[in-house]
């Protein structure tokens, strides 16, 4: 997974290290590599997220920390449902 900032000034935890990022900086996520992004000024963030490899699939994310209290089942469903409604567009 890749992350470009196009936008902002993220900071990005990979594992245990964290560090601020910049507009045109790319941030490699390696395969189940613990990974957090957050926004510690006022100006919006905005990334590209670009996935490879032959699952793209949202189903196999682990939250450890979530401050967003997100449902996964909830909003997998509500991904799948906003697919179907493009498809069926």
């Amino acid at each position: 997974e890749y992350w470009l900032v196009v936008a902002g000034n993220p900071t990005v935890e990979l594992d245990q290290t964290k560090r601020e990022y910049f507009i045109g900086d790319l941030i490699t996520i390696q395969p189940n590599q613990k990974h957090r992004l957050s926004n510690q000024f006022t100006d919006p963030v905005v990334i590209v997220e670009v996935q490879t490899g032959s699952y793209l699939g949202e189903d196999d994310i682990t939250r450890y920390e979530d401050d967003y209290n997100r449902d996964d089942a909830k909003e997998m469903e509500n991904i799948m449902q906003q697919m179907k409604d493009q498809s069926n567009a």
